[in-house]
């Protein structure tokens, strides 16, 4: 019956060859015409289902804020604080071609006038006392205008401290005294410019990582400036971020090309999305020709001529139009897993027409009387089946991965399968016409070269001589390869994909691993509308404390980084907390004589600073002040403290020391003036916390500045929390842990590291259950087909033990599935598959028992196929996109373990089981 139906579609596809090619190619225009319609779709958002409830939160998170993940750039640059100012102006001025502003926020400081009107409340307990004490001493520093005037002033200013000095507190609250005269001695000695060390240390902001100025710095590197450049854009869409990006680099560009020695640096998401697409883009376009050459140069090895294996690529190519076509009307785009599925196709539906034409080239080579008529329509007969059963096969195993619960994997199941099915139809009706068109139009050879047998059958056939052998060193490493089943990983860290030297990827590695810097994070939302009304009502007070609360829990999970939790209560200090440093700052006994003073002091605004170093005669009468001011309080102190009496001696040995070197005819004094307006430029900057000192204020929710504000409160009163990991979540355990531990606090957690933990896991299981359904199913389609349980296990048998042989080798060599390569598994189910297939259809269903003559023309034929797909993705490994080169390595390893055991293994145990007697039952 199956027989006599592919007999008449192989005589009508023959017969009416021409009709069926023209009609066929006037069809081909539909698809043709759809084509430039296909959207490819490459936002990362496309593998997520948008109703998932995490999913949900985040687009009302996109919809308040805009876009969660920064772009990360790093100035590093002796003039970094310019650039970034100037570079930020441009920036918010940044619109595309249809006027349409390409960035909706840059974060890289906080307003000065915030941080010395506020910063006192938020000082931790030992900088706000330190705050309060020298608040005497910055007052009268603030007015000098050379060193000499600042000598003197620390001389006034001792003589005020004199008179209550605390003897049982340490010298080392007078240690600036001794490294300021040691920073004069190196101006003059060393010509050596430096901060001494202890104004290094009060320098820090009592923001981390803020410099004083406010700008964002990296730990320990002052000369890098850290800024985040937010795009309008809130997807993950390729093009969008290219402008973005290219915008974005031609402002910093414009904004350093005056300032030399200044590097640049990018990373985060944004510009991790780019390199991604263009590296793997290039690898593909670059590896493509690499992967036709090969292709034809096995084809033109095995079948002695060309034009057979270019017309089943060209029928293969009408086939995928059409599939295109399908895509246009099913779905309209392309997602970034979809695409691939012309590549998929590419490599198993050939394989049909590699089967046609190696049967076609066996009868020819049967007889030399043979017409490439009946040659073509045996060829149909004796491989329809086989080759149908393997297109059923594939494109369930295909169907079933697109209701796996993985979204990205619909559009590629859905196509995959239709896709199949169309190239079996196209190679059934097509290929056999215009084999016998081109054949007929010139004499075959009297001698075919497509008849030698392959050295590598030969190798086969001798293998089949050791039946027992060969299974048992097989099954001997399939057992050995079934452990590693337990072992196997999956690699959830997405940087792996990069380029291994891409300068984004290695920059964030650096930037988590030495400064403690994620991009990665996680964020709750709740929704408080009463924090954006104008007045602050006791609603605000109690979404505040919540919030408050919320922020305490967190920092509590081991898996959260405490300094990194971020929320709108880290700029606004408890009320409880500010009340209680009004109160002190108010009232403090020690800040007596600096409210004394203060008015007078603020009454002369300080004069600029001098451009010229202090005259020898007043830097030397200002020393020699300052000595007999040191000397008094030495004698006040001998005999009742040593170590007060230790440290004067100090300070009155280095300021002999410096008369001496004053006392010379000429002394350094460009370093001089350059350590004079160091450090008396540090002080007037110090001293702006004066005013918060001598009148603080209360710090409430309409006095943060609104650049920072809208990071933490929409307008619409939702309100974020930016939960930042310890460890390095791109390591799957991490995330997991990270997770998890953030939903025992809030279910309804949220944000990019969300989103990668929930697609990861659904394509991972996903993979899992549709691979366990595909076998069930496959092994049913067998059991249809076969009508015979053993013959069916046969048949399955070469697949499980290729896949646990692969795992076998990925074991040994270090290599995990991810991401990228995962793909790889439908392929692999259908190599897999595809080649036991015909071995036992030829073997059972045509009966014919003669393994040698099975294996010089269907082994061949296997042979072809699974080399073809080796050299294409094989190319892979040349790929600078480790996703890419990962998948490479994979379709290479499993398709030859695949070969081996439906080429070699099967065979020997159809040996086997033939001289049992097992072989000869009609399935």
């Amino acid at each position: 019956m199956k027989k006599n139906l592919y007999s008449f579609l192989a005589e009508f596809a023959i017969r009416y060859k021409k009709q069926i090619l023209i009609t066929t190619l006037l069809l081909s225009l539909l698809p043709l015409s759809l084509l430039p319609s296909l959207e490819l779709r490459t936002d990362y958002a496309e593998l997520i289902r948008q109703e998932a409830p995490y999913q949900k939160k985040f687009n009302q998170y996109l919809k308040s804020f805009g876009a969660s993940e920064a772009l990360f750039v790093i100035i590093r640059s002796p003039y970094a604080r310019e650039i970034a100012q100037t570079a930020n102006d441009l920036l918010l001025q940044l619109k595309d071609k249809n006027n349409r502003p390409l960035v909706r926020r840059v974060l890289f400081k906080i307003n000065k006038k915030f941080m010395y009107k506020y910063g006192i409340l938020f000082a931790n307990q030992k900088e706000f006392q330190e705050s309060i004490e020298n608040a005497t001493f910055l007052a009268y520093l603030q007015t000098a205008t050379n060193l000499a005037e600042f000598l003197s002033s620390i001389t006034l200013a001792m003589d005020e401290a004199s008179r209550h000095l605390n003897l049982n507190s340490s010298p080392s609250d007078l240690i600036f005294i001794e490294q300021l005269l040691q920073g004069i001695q190196n101006a003059l000695v060393k010509k050596k410019v430096d901060l001494p060390p202890i104004l290094k240390r009060h320098q820090k902001s009592v923001f981390k990582e803020i410099d004083p100025d406010g700008y964002f710095v990296l730990p320990n590197h002052q000369l890098m400036i850290l800024m985040q450049v937010f795009p309008e854009t809130t997807s993950d869409d390729y093009q969008k971020l290219k402008i973005f990006l290219n915008g974005v680099k031609k402002c910093f560009q414009q904004a350093a090309q005056n300032y030399p020695n200044t590097k640049i640096f990018y990373t985060g998401s944004p510009q991790l999305t780019v390199d991604e697409m263009e590296d793997s883009s290039r690898d593909i376009q670059r590896l493509t020709l690499f992967s036709i050459l090969g292709v034809g140069l096995i084809f033109t090895l095995f079948f002695g001529r060309f034009i057979w294996p270019i017309l089943s690529i060209l029928v293969l190519g009408i086939a995928i139009l059409w599939t295109f076509g399908l895509a246009v009307i099913l779905f309209g785009y392309l997602n970034i897993v979809s695409v691939v599925f012309a590549a998929v196709l590419i490599g198993l539906g050939i394989d049909f027409g590699i089967h046609i034409i190696e049967r076609y080239s066996e009868s020819i080579c049967s007889s030399a009387e043979i017409t490439p008529h009946k040659a073509a329509k045996e060829a149909v007969v004796k491989t329809g089946i086989a080759i149908t059963t393997s297109a059923l096969t594939t494109s369930a195993a295909f169907f079933i991965s697109a209701f796996s619960g993985f979204k990205g994997s619909f559009q590629l199941g859905i196509l995959g399968g239709l896709g199949i099915l169309i190239c079996l139809a196209f190679m059934v009706t097509l290929l056999p016409g215009i084999l016998v068109w081109i054949d007929q139009k010139r004499p075959l050879p009297k001698v075919h070269p497509e008849c030698k047998t392959s050295r590598i059958i030969h190798l086969v056939l001798r293998l089949l001589k050791y039946p027992k052998t060969v299974i048992a060193l097989t099954m001997l490493a399939v057992f050995l390869s079934s452990f590693s089943v337990f072992s196997t990983q999956f690699d959830t860290n997405l940087l792996n994909l990069q380029r291994k030297n891409s300068q984004a990827k290695l920059l964030e590695e650096t930037l988590i691993e030495d400064y403690g810097i994620s991009a990665r994070f996680a964020i709750l939302l709740k929704s408080y509308p009463s924090l954006t009304q104008k007045e602050h009502n006791l609603k605000a007070k109690e979404a505040l404390e919540q919030i408050r609360t919320l922020v305490e829990k967190l920092k509590s999970l081991p898996s959260v980084n405490p300094s990194k939790v971020e929320a709108i209560t880290n700029l606004l200090p408890p009320e409880k907390v500010q009340e209680k440093r009004l109160q002190i700052l108010l009232h403090s006994p020690k800040l007596q004589r600096f409210r004394q003073l203060y008015p007078t002091l603020q009454s002369q605004p300080p004069k600029p600073i001098s451009p010229q170093p202090p005259s020898r005669k007043n830097l030397i009468q200002a020393l020699e002040k300052l000595q007999e001011k040191i000397e008094d309080l030495q004698e006040k102190t001998f005999g009742k403290e040593e170590n007060w009496t230790v440290f004067f001696e100090k300070i009155i040995q280095k300021i002999d020391n410096l008369l001496q070197l004053l006392s010379k005819t000429n002394y350094e004094k460009k370093h001089l003036l350059q350590y004079q307006h160091l450090i008396l430029h540090n002080f007037r900057e110090n001293a702006k916390i004066l005013p918060a000192l001598y009148k603080p204020q209360k710090l409430t929710l309409k006095d943060i500045p609104p650049e920072l504000k809208t990071y933490f409160i929409s307008p619409n009163g939702l309100c974020a929390i930016y939960v930042y990991p310890k460890e390095n979540i791109r390591i799957q355990k991490n995330l997991e842990n990270f997770i998890q531990e953030l939903r025992s606090v809030d279910p309804h957690i949220t944000g990019p590291s969300v989103q990668t933990y929930e697609v990861l896991k659904e394509m991972k299981e996903g993979y899992q259950k549709a691979g366990l359904i595909a076998v069930c199913v496959v092994f049913l389609i067998l059991l249809l087909e076969f009508r015979n349980l053993w013959i069916a296990s046969l048949a399955i048998s070469p697949l499980i033990f290729g896949s646990l042989l692969m795992l076998g080798c990925m074991y040994l060599l270090n290599v995990h599935f991810n991401p990228a390569n995962l793909m790889a598994l439908p392929l692999l189910f259908g190599v897999g598959i595809d080649n036991s297939i015909h071995i036992l259809h030829r073997f059972y269903r045509e009966k014919e028992y003669n393994l040698p003559t099975i294996l010089h023309f269907t082994g061949k034929a296997i042979l072809i196929t699974s080399l073809t797909t080796i050299v294409g993705f094989g190319s892979f490994l040349l790929a600078s996109h480790q996703g890419l080169k990962s998948l490479g390595i994979i379709m290479s390893i499993g398709i030859l373990c695949c070969l081996f055991t439906s080429l070699v293994l099967l065979p020997c145990m159809l040996k086997l089981l033939s001289k049992q007697g097992k072989t000869h039952d009609d399935p």
